[in-house]
């Protein structure tokens, strides 16, 4: 025996329309606007799950229906860049109160300063420069007296090299650095200096007392004290040129070392 089952004409229109439309099944969807896209997009901005980043990328490519005709139509495009925010408060649920943003500021509006001059001298400290010791030449060391004498010529110099550069850091910056030397200012101990703008290394081939240096020297008139040599300071004068943050300069900086030095007499015998 088979059974029929009959139903009413208007429920079966009903559930073919409900099989073969799915279309219309999506059609009362909320369609995304732009204000939620854009809310979604300060959700975003402000640190919340990355999963508000995907609905958010999503409702920007989603496309809707309209009421009534049931054709597809596209909505604007936002775009994120341009409205993700920095929130100051938010409402009571943790989404952004969009009375109180800004817009996010990027890495290039950050202001640049010009490092201080606290700064510059830390970092002059910094430069590897040539020992500032005074170099004599005859040298004292080599005789046995350990000294010089009054009336004889004595050059006068500094160890090289004459120009240094480097790299340096300091409170967060980086600084290039080109040290180069301008000239040294000899303080001979006996109330007298002398200002050199170049000086030359004495060759061991010239005799002592024989040649004066061509460039840097002193001659002393008066003998030191028996027990109190003279004390020759000398300061290494620089010029050191500088950048860093997109800022770059100069400024003067001075290197001092000093020594000691022994002044006697000659004195002859006449045997006769």
């Amino acid at each position: 025996m088979r059974m029929s089952i009959t139903f009413p004409i208007a429920l079966t229109v009903a559930l073919v329309t409900e099989v073969m439309s799915p279309t219309l099944a999506i059609a009362h969807d909320p369609v995304p606007t732009p204000h939620a896209t854009a809310t979604a997009a300060k959700v975003w901005g402000d640190g919340t799950r990355s999963s508000d980043k995907r609905e958010a990328n999503t409702a920007r490519h989603t496309q809707g229906t309209s009421g009534g005709g049931g054709r597809a139509t596209a909505q604007p495009a936002i775009d994120l860049d341009k409205q993700i925010q920095t929130c100051r408060r938010f409402n009571g649920v943790g989404s952004t109160d969009a009375d109180h943003c800004e817009p996010t500021k990027t890495t290039n509006s950050l202001k640049r300063h010009a490092p201080s001059v606290s700064q510059l001298r830390a970092v002059a400290a910094q430069l590897k420069l040539p020992d500032a010791t005074p170099r004599f030449g005859p040298d004292p060391s080599v005789n046995e007296w350990n000294m010089l004498a009054v009336g004889f010529p004595i050059w006068l110099w500094t160890d090289r090299p004459t120009q240094v550069s480097t790299t340096a850091h300091h409170d967060g910056l980086t600084f290039t650095l080109t040290a180069t030397w301008t000239s040294t200012t000899f303080a001979m101990g006996d109330g007298h200096s002398k200002t050199c703008t170049a000086t030359t290394i004495r060759p061991k081939t010239v005799k002592p007392a024989t040649k004066p240096s061509p460039t840097c020297g002193y001659v002393y008139q008066t003998k030191s004290k028996i027990g109190h040599p003279y004390t020759v300071v000398a300061d290494t004068h620089w010029r050191i040129d500088w950048t860093t943050n997109g800022y770059s300069g100069t400024f003067d900086h001075t290197y001092t070392g000093s020594r000691t030095l022994e002044i006697g007499e000659l004195q002859s015998l006449i045997n006769g």
